[in-house]
């Protein structure tokens, strides 16, 4: 299993990327484990909807499984830069290069995530 996070401040530039991972997952040559998106409030995760992201993110509502623990999402908050999101994914299949680029070409920062 993958791991990475996707930050970005604004999700406009990287929704092609999950357009992209969406399409990848239905093609069923990646399977989303769990997708969480996360923002600080004064140092503290808080997790957010994928729709309250973005609204055309909507159908990701549901990729959240609850695999990332609290003590995760609060680290990886915690790097977050001032007025940003991170999408946090697990995932299996891959790879993801097109949607990495995609997420990069909009303006993403990408870290890989230590495997649990």
């Amino acid at each position: 299993m993958q791991r990475i996070a996707i930050e970005f401040k604004d999700s406009h530039p990287v929704r092609p990327g999950f357009i992209l991972l969406v399409e990848l997952a239905g093609a069923g040559q990646v399977q989303i484990r769990d997708l969480e998106f996360v923002h600080s409030i004064h140092g503290v995760a808080s997790t957010v909807a994928a729709d309250r992201v973005d609204p055309a993110l909507a159908g990701l509502d549901g990729a959240a499984s609850g695999l990332f623990d609290r003590a995760e999402l609060d680290a990886i908050t915690a790097e977050l830069s001032h007025g940003t999101t991170a999408a946090v994914l697990a995932y299996d299949g891959g790879p993801l290069d097109s949607v990495i680029a995609a997420w990069q070409a909009g303006g993403a920062l990408i870290r890989d995530l230590p495997s649990a």
